[in-house]
């Protein structure tokens, strides 16, 4: 039986569903208009491997003598590059919005005093890398940490931006720590880099914090 993959080129090659038969014309409905346009809800009901084998035969096609189907395999081309940036962007925005609401805990948990609340946002074996060289690595050293953090009055981190695939997410941001020492209220901003890792149990944890 031929892959999802192949029916689809097929469709894309022949400029007709009429080509295929029932059931398989539903794995590429609406994948090729007249126009050679391909729609990109049909490729993305491809999987990740019909995908990477219709891209490896549409580069192919792509070299063919005839200029209608190098056409048609080139504008293929395009819309799978289209699709795996419209997907990629999505995901990011989702991550960054999942980071945003995780820094709102923290700032929350550091405002009420639970301090092992916020340190609870670092994996157990995150390294957090300071501006002086600290270097505070493991579970136990996070929690000391972040509990001899005394007088904090308020806690303000913005997302500047977020990258990443695969689990694993880089967040550039600032972070601005009020706290009162010596009856004073003293300002620290800084700006960080921190390595978010998607956990087992699904919990997006820090594994890296660096700042300057």
């Amino acid at each position: 039986m031929r892959t999802p993959a192949l029916i689809w080129i097929a469709c894309i090659m022949t400029g007709s569903m009429a080509c295929l038969p029932w059931p398989e014309r539903s794995h590429v409905t609406n994948a090729f208009s007249k126009d050679t346009r391909v729609a990109l809800p049909a490729i993305a009901e491809l999987g990740q491997s019909d995908r990477e084998e219709a891209e490896a035969i549409l580069l192919h096609i792509a070299q063919d003598p005839d200029p209608l189907r190098r056409e048609a395999a080139v504008n293929a081309l395009r819309a799978l590059a289209r699709l795996e940036r419209a997907e990629s962007n999505e995901t990011t925005l989702s991550i960054r919005a999942e980071i945003s609401a995780l820094h709102v805990a923290m700032e929350e948990a550091l405002r009420n005093g639970d301090l092992l609340g916020v340190a609870g946002f670092y994996s157990d074996d995150a390294v957090l890398l300071g501006r002086d060289g600290r270097r505070v690595a493991g579970r136990a050293n996070l929690n000391e940490y972040w509990t001899r953090l005394h007088g904090a009055q308020s806690w303000e981190i913005d997302v500047l931006d977020v990258e990443g695939e695969d689990g694993i997410w880089m967040e550039r941001g600032r972070s601005r720590l009020r706290v009162m020492r010596d009856e004073e209220l003293a300002e620290s901003e800084v700006d960080f880099m921190m390595i978010w890792q998607r956990q087992l149990d699904g919990r997006l944890l820090i594994i890296v914090d660096a700042f300057w």
